[in-house]
């Protein structure tokens, strides 16, 4: 990557990008966009007209002008299939994809097979920095077979961001992080479902998970938020061995887990920050330590929770904030849990398992009172939880068939993703509705889109800054132009995004190979057209993400 910063041509204070003024920055690449098409099943219901086309594209034919702009955004149609053999590798160079503005079906990622018959495992491989907005990405197979991790990341120190994708069918995990050392993963607006087992047991099934591959020792950054996960057969984080230094898990829904190694294993870490979650059946199976379910119980205590952690590794500096997180079990697996019976693995009981970890609790101590509640709550359309498939494993666990256990009757091939009718909002009357920090909902915010905007979540990372860059904005409110200033540690691309209220991208733009220290401009923004009314800007630098609101005064 620093081999193509250098390609540029260096300029000083030179106007690039219509409206942006430059006073210490030394280059700048205006975002280059290419229109990828797909398959249109409405157009051409039996010609597959797009096998490979992201391939073919991004890997290929762009490679010299991608080259030449690396600020390159690969845009696809909504309402459009991509049938992906061969893995995107982005060895080399950033990947930004994201779908085409508007409304209507996202652009879908389809796994589909090769010449002759076969698969490969993945259909997004990333090695260096990475924007995925606005996608979905399938693994199910065409001949009803479910592929293992879709979308694994590589890059050592890289920065990867998913925002308002739908990731469903894998039997690995939503996102794997693969040996990528000192990596930053931001996930935020997204829907990931259908993960794990389908109609079998086995260990597979994660959100997030977290592998020391390679040699790789640290996760730099892991950040969650606004997101609603169901039906998994694993956990909502695994992560075996690697450090974080960072960790937040905020203002989640998380339906339906069977927890084969617990919900949330933290493993290691230096700060972990679980706020403002919502979480029904988050431990399916409950505490039976049934044959190799209990070889990654990597806590002190060996046994299964909500959230565990392992023996802490700096012991007086790390930083463990839980507070505000509604976990509820559902009735007809509290009549499970106390039913008797023989089981064929050993057990004639199975028990709920405690949300907090012993050590956990040391570490909160008095806050712990504040770590969860329990409030069962009715969701507007989610699938009904598996209980007839955990009743069935407790039975007879060598059993050749078991019953569905993900969220639609039967895998099929349609290229409709059936993710989008999943709505988690609930009673507003409820306790968790105002349960959260500053009295907002719990839960993914995205289900009561009016208290997301009122709450500063309008781009899934709220204003929060991670780390503190320092912004300056004035004046804001503002009528014409803008001045910007912000502090940099670390060398790097520096990326600046503006939305409307509606989190519709209106503009955006990038300094490469930005050094440390203060840099400012100004930004001209009637050359932007914007209308009077609220709008945000996104500022992304190698030191952290910070999101502010602009407002554009008539006055």
């Amino acid at each position: 990557m620093k081999r193509l910063l250098h390609k540029f041509i260096r300029l000083s204070a030179i106007l690039l990008i219509p409206g942006i003024s430059l006073q210490t920055f030394s280059q700048t690449q205006a975002p280059r966009i290419v229109t990828i098409p797909g398959w249109d099943p409405n157009v051409s219901p039996t010609a597959y007209t797009a096998i490979d086309t992201l391939f073919t594209v991004i890997q290929h034919k762009d490679s010299a002008a991608r080259a030449a702009n690396p600020n390159t955004i690969y845009e696809l149609k909504r309402g459009q299939a991509y049938l992906c053999v061969t893995a995107i590798s982005s060895i080399g160079y950033n990947l930004q994809i994201r779908a085409e503005q508007g409304t209507g079906t996202l652009p879908l990622l389809r796994l589909w097979p090769t010449a002759t018959g076969g698969f490969g495992h993945d259909i997004l491989d990333i090695y260096g920095n990475a924007t995925i907005e606005n996608l979905t990405i399938d693994c199910e197979a065409p001949n009803n077979g479910i592929r293992p991790r879709g979308v694994r990341c590589f890059g050592n120190k890289s920065r990867v961001t998913f925002s308002g994708c739908e990731i469903e069918n894998d039997r690995g995990a939503g996102v794997s992080i693969y040996g990528a050392d000192s990596m930053s993963l931001f996930i935020s607006d997204c829907k990931f479902g259908n993960i794990g087992h389908w109609e079998s047991v086995g260990g597979n099934g994660r959100v997030v998970d977290v592998r020391n591959e390679l040699g790789s020792k640290y996760v730099d950054t892991l950040v969650i938020q606004n997101s609603t996960f169901y039906t998994f057969t694993d956990r909502c984080i695994r992560n075996l061995g690697n450090i974080y230094n960072y960790i937040k898990l905020d203002h989640t829904t998380s339906v339906d887990f069977e927890g084969y190694g617990g919900f949330i294993q933290l493993g290691k870490f230096k700060t972990a920050i679980i706020t403002n979650n919502l979480v029904r059946n988050p431990v399916e199976y409950g505490d039976n330590k049934w044959g190799a379910r209990s070889a990654e119980l990597t806590n002190p205590e060996k046994k299964f929770f909500g959230i565990s952690v392992d023996t802490p590794f700096v012991k007086p500096s790390i930083h463990l904030e839980i507070r505000n997180n509604n976990f509820f079990t559902e009735q007809e697996f509290q009549y499970f849990y106390q039913s008797t019976y023989k089981s064929s693995i050993g057990k004639d009981t199975v028990n709920a398992v405690p949300i907090l970890s012993d050590w956990v609790k040391t570490v909160l101590g008095p806050d712990t009172v504040n770590a969860y509640f329990a409030e069962p709550l009715t969701f507007q359309n989610v699938c009904t939880a598996p209980l007839a498939f955990v009743e069935a494993v407790y039975k007879n666990f060598n059993a050749n068939t078991f019953p569905q256990n993900w969220c639609y009757s039967q895998i099929d091939n349609i290229n409709v993703p059936k993710i989008d009718s999943i709505n988690v909002s609930y009673d507003t009357t409820s306790r968790s509705y105002t349960a959260a920090d500053n009295g907002c909902p719990v839960g993914d915010m995205n289900a009561f889109p009016g208290m997301k905007v009122k709450c500063g979540y309008s781009l899934g990372i709220s204003e929060k800054k991670l780390p503190d860059i320092n912004l300056r904005i004035f004046p804001n409110p503002f009528t014409s132009n803008i001045y910007v200033s912000f502090d940099q540690t670390q060398k790097g691309i520096v990326k600046f995004d503006i939305y409307d209220i509606s989190s519709r991208l209106i503009n955006n733009f990038m300094f490469a190979d930005s050094s440390p220290g203060n840099h400012s401009f100004t930004l001209d923004i009637n050359q932007m057209q914007l209308k009077a009314g609220l709008y945000f800007i996104r500022v992304i630098t190698p030191d952290g993400v910070t999101i502010r609101k602009l407002e554009k005064s008539n006055k």
